[in-house]
């Protein structure tokens, strides 16, 4: 599975590519944006669950820090131009104006705001048809997860890898690494898949354990992809929001009830 791109620069408020401080260009910039996102909801996936999230993320650490992040979560090296867009935005309050900046701003958040609630729709919707186990409860902060799939009273189980190493990509790496048949003894088929597995992982780091495994048990009605790219941002936002803490498997549904009940997403990038 190739990585999901994304539909919007996250520079793209202070890009050369786009004109900074013309509110009217730059409304349909978001527009353009919030049409290929509604596309992909309809089609009840969530691929770019990641990205809005980095874009709301941005927009709150460039007011609060003079900060925006990449995907790869490297700081925008155009650091004068998003101080200009920050001047230009307190400006408003300070001459008691509407500013482009504050204009732009107040859009995207906006359109943000609203496409990320959707998001989390589809998401926490996936996420309360399926069934999770997990024996480490901390098993986001592993580096890497392993996730088994299967679709309930069916004997093949998928295994996908999961890698989210959020100080080099905050899309993370998700990709199907195998699949197994169990029609008997479940334990013994799962063990045989993990031996044959790790003889090919080099890095014991790794390897695939119970402490680095999450199950999950789906209907048939999902794709397997979809599922698991979902289970991917729930780990996502639990590496993001939870940090050390144990893991919140309603984090997805508790961040959609904050934006729909403060109509905002109070949180920014603190990475150093």
């Amino acid at each position: 599975m190739s990585k999901a791109e994304t539909i919007l620069n996250p520079y793209w408020v202070v890009s050369d590519d786009y004109n900074m401080l013309d509110a009217e260009f730059q409304s349909y910039v978001i527009k353009g944006a919030k049409r290929k996102y509604e596309s992909q909801l309809e089609s009840g996936k969530a691929d770019n669950l990641y990205e809005v999230t980095l874009h709301m993320l941005n927009l709150n650490s460039m007011i609060g820090d003079r900060r925006i992040f990449d995907r790869d979560m490297k700081p925008c090296d155009k650091a004068t131009q998003v101080s200009n867009f920050v001047d230009n935005y307190f400006e408003a309050d300070e001459k008691k104006v509407v500013t482009p900046a504050k204009r732009i701003y107040k859009m995207a958040n906006k359109s943000m705001v609203e496409t990320l609630g959707k998001y989390l729709g589809i998401a926490t919707k996936i996420m309360g048809s399926v069934e999770i186990a997990f024996r480490n409860k901390k098993a986001h902060l592993e580096p890497v997860i392993y996730l088994v799939v299967n679709v309930t009273g069916c004997g093949v189980y998928d295994v996908w890898r999961i890698e989210l190493d959020i100080k080099k990509d905050v899309a993370g790496d998700i990709r199907n690494i195998g699949s197994f048949e169990a029609a008997g003894n479940k334990e013994t088929e799962f063990t045989k898949f993990i031996e044959a597995y790790n003889k090919r992982e080099t890095d014991k780091s790794t390897m695939m354990k119970m402490d680095n495994t999450v199950l999950m048990s789906m209907p048939v009605a999902h794709d397997h992809q979809t599922a698991a790219t979902v289970v991917k941002d729930t780990l996502l936002y639990n590496k993001l929001f939870v940090g050390d803490a144990e893991m919140n498997l309603d984090i997805l549904m508790e961040m959609r009830d904050v934006i729909l009940k403060e109509a905002k997403f109070p949180y920014k990038l603190t990475m150093k």
